[in-house]
């Protein structure tokens, strides 16, 4: 069977040929894309997709890769298979583009830049180094040290059996003498207990339990304990965001059949869709006296910037500018926005913009990506994500953009979404630097890393109540 699909897939396949022939670069990088991940059964999420790259180094944003399969489908060569999944209409094609051409190709050939990585030392084993056999000697002394430990455990159970003697240390009543009867004395009546508070859990973020299934909305603790699920969707449901006084979660949703805001209850209750809009919105974010949102939109041609009231009335568009303009972070005394734009030359970097006299200050300049602007706190600092350095990794800067700092400095994992603790001094992200994505905690300074949901399932978007 297999032979026979071998020799299908290299014979001359027409209509497949005429299709990649008109694929656009960007297109010819997604359905490789598509094609190569594994245990997926040909069907994945823009997500899927834009995660499989992001592994291998592309840099491409997720807004990107959902344009291009949603330009698949309408060309027919992709089916939609829910509000955000996708498969080849022909089974046989996926098989093809798989075969004929590998992703590493599209992606050499493709219009978005491929940071490279340093090569992992190869263990003893990938060398070709092993370890060479125990001699007769070492084997008959390995054996002696075992019967020995043996004979010493069964010696400690007989000396600690009924009858025996007990050891040093273990006192028994003398032979004879009535164990003591302990007569509790009167101390009063007991005062009720004090009632305890259960605190609502501090972090909100996005998970996937098993492969294929939706993002949906949690609730856990500060150390990744009791897990709470809020969203029961069939949908993705990502980006959770505390209001400032704790009581609201604003977050991305897809179950209405786009990419709208939604707010609801700490509690998950009164989830409310507040943008309404038929083109996708994107990346909220609260004003420090919870009144307002701010947010991306693409519902006037391209991706820019806007203002709402925390009820979705009263949209104002901010920005006005041909590149795209996402990610908005409201300083905390609320005069000052930060976000991320490619205004700048195409790449990805960071502006603020004073409010008063929407003035626009750009705080990053290098060649590479910055993006995700979130203030510290007390709005002296501004923490993001950069692949400057080859990979993703958390920075912090300055309020002015000044002492740009790398904290993780991880040549081998990717390092994304970092959000404060109330205090300022820690600062929580998500990572693949344990194979999957999960959700860790560092020191400001980038030390103490510890994985707090060190699971099977994806965790992303960690958002830390005020």
């Amino acid at each position: 069977m297999e032979a026979a699909l071998d020799d299908l897939l290299n014979t001359p396949q027409p209509t497949f040929e005429q299709w990649w022939a008109v694929a656009s670069p960007r297109e010819r990088v997604i359905l490789t894309a598509l094609a190569a991940l594994r245990g997926k059964q040909g069907v994945a999420t823009q997500y899927d997709v834009h995660q499989f790259l992001s592994k291998l180094g592309a840099r491409v944003e997720l807004p990107e890769v959902e344009d291009v399969l949603a330009g698949l489908e309408r060309r027919g060569i992709l089916v939609r298979m829910g509000a955000n999944s996708f498969r080849f209409a022909v089974e046989l094609c996926r098989l093809w583009v798989a075969h004929q051409h590998p992703v590493e190709t599209a992606l050499r050939e493709g219009p978005w830049r491929v940071r490279r990585r340093p090569a992992r030392q190869p263990s003893p084993a990938e060398r070709g180094e092993r370890s060479q056999p125990k001699s007769r000697t070492d084997l008959i002394w390995i054996g002696a040290v075992m019967v020995l430990a043996v004979g010493l455990f069964l010696l400690l159970i007989s000396r600690l059996t009924p009858g025996s003697p007990p050891p040093a240390g273990l006192k028994t009543p003398a032979s004879g003498e009535p164990p003591r009867t302990v007569v509790p004395t009167d101390q009063g009546t007991p005062a009720p207990p004090t009632p305890i508070s259960i605190p609502t859990p501090a972090i909100a973020y996005a998970s996937r339990q098993n492969t294929g299934e939706p993002l949906q909305i949690y609730l856990m603790n500060e150390d990744g304990s009791f897990p709470v699920r809020l969203t029961l969707t069939e949908a993705d449901e990502f980006d959770p965001v505390w209001s400032p006084d704790g009581r609201r979660i604003a977050f991305v949703s897809l179950r209405d059949g786009n990419q709208e805001i939604f707010v609801m209850n700490a509690d998950g209750s009164d989830q409310t869709n507040v943008t309404r809009h038929e083109n996708k919105d994107w990346t909220p974010a609260w004003s420090p006296d919870g009144r307002q949102l701010g947010f991306s939109s693409f519902r006037d041609g391209n991706w820019e910037l806007y203002v709402m009231d925390a009820d979705g009335s009263n949209v104002v568009r901010l920005t006005d500018n041909p590149a795209s303009d996402v990610s908005p972070s409201w300083s905390p005394d609320g005069q000052r926005i930060a976000f991320a734009s490619r205004r700048d030359g195409g790449d990805w970097d960071i502006f603020v913009m004073d409010r008063t006299v929407k003035h626009v200050t750009q705080l990053t300049h290098d060649p590479a990506d910055d993006f995700g602007p979130i203030w510290s706190p007390d709005g002296t600092t501004i923490a993001f994500e950069s692949d400057r350095d080859g990979y993703v990794d958390i920075f912090l800067m300055a309020a002015d953009g000044s002492n740009q700092i790398n904290l993780t400095r991880d040549p081998y994992a990717d390092y994304h979404g970092p959000t404060w603790s109330s205090d300022g001094k820690r600062i929580m992200f998500y990572s693949n630097r344990d194979g999957d994505w999960d959700i860790y905690v560092m020191n400001r300074d980038g030390s103490g890393l510890v994985n707090i949901t060190d699971d099977d399932s994806d965790e992303q978007a960690p958002s830390w109540r005020p």
